[in-house]
């Protein structure tokens, strides 16, 4: 394994993989916020349901599986929206969904293939949070 594998294979400095929780990606907790609470509402109120669904699919399957790369189609969606296409090795098979350039997802997504942490909660999660004052 050359340096630049062993450091993209190092998990964090002391050897523990950082798990993410909804706090931390709402900006509740941390320096950077994901999403909002507003930009999340707004999302999950007005993007088409499929939008919303292929996130949420994104999230757990950012759960369960190694992201292997991220496709950036050249042209928006039906909507007009920019968007990237992460894909995950979900046991020999190639799995994915779309996320909207809403807030900084881009660099959640970034963040999620540089394993700078795991995902710690569900959509229905950060609904749920987003919801606490």
């Amino acid at each position: 394994m050359n340096k630049w594998q062993q450091r993209r294979a190092q998990l964090s400095n002391d050897g523990a993989q950082r798990v993410l929780t909804a706090k931390q990606f709402l900006g509740k907790e941390g320096a950077i916020a994901y999403l909002t609470p507003q930009q999340l509402f707004s999302f999950n109120d007005h993007a088409r349901e499929e939008d919303v669904d292929h996130f949420a699919n994104v999230i757990e399957l950012g759960k369960q599986f190694r992201m292997t790369g991220c496709q950036k189609p050249k042209a928006p969606d039906k909507g007009g929206n920019k968007y990237v296409w992460p894909v995950f090795n979900r046991n020999g098979n190639v799995d994915g969904g779309k996320v909207l350039n809403i807030g900084n997802l881009y660099q959640f997504i970034n963040d999620l293939y540089d394993r700078k942490f795991t995902i710690g909660f569900t959509y229905d999660d950060l609904i749920e949070e987003a919801e606490q004052v």
